[in-house]
């Protein structure tokens, strides 16, 4: 009679000492704040969408989160990726057919430098 062999599991653990291994914090940090302290750091930590434990890592850590960028923002990139696809689709057009369509390149152009007008306002607004 053949042996049977049992299934050899590539991760013999469960899926708890994997989370187990995971978690390398042991160590429980707690820290008392002011009002003012505590609506400033809810404040800091809403802005940059993060969980407060996250925050403060990077943080301990030496990293500034960043803020999550304005809804604008996303509109911007969405409109720039539209107006390089755009671009792309002419240059496509000029090469198979050697003929340029100044029209719409002229409308391409004139929603670009709107575009930049909107982030060079956004940048200066930043400062």
């Amino acid at each position: 009679m053949a042996s049977q062999r049992q299934p050899v599991r590539a991760n013999p653990k469960t899926p708890a000492q994997i989370g187990e291994d995971m978690r390398q914090r042991h160590y429980r940090a707690r820290v008392w704040l002011n009002e003012n302290e505590y609506t400033q750091f809810i404040i800091n930590v809403e802005k940059t969408g993060l969980s407060k434990e996250t925050y403060l890592r990077q943080l301990i850590m030496g990293y500034k989160p960043r803020e999550l960028p304005n809804l604008e923002y996303f509109d911007i990139l969405r409109q720039l990726t539209v107006i390089g696809n755009n671009m792309n689709q002419i240059a496509v057009n000029l090469n198979s057919t050697r003929h340029f369509n100044s029209k719409q390149y002229s409308n391409l152009y004139e929603e670009f430098k709107s575009i930049m007008l909107i982030i060079q306002r956004n940048i200066e607004f930043s400062k």
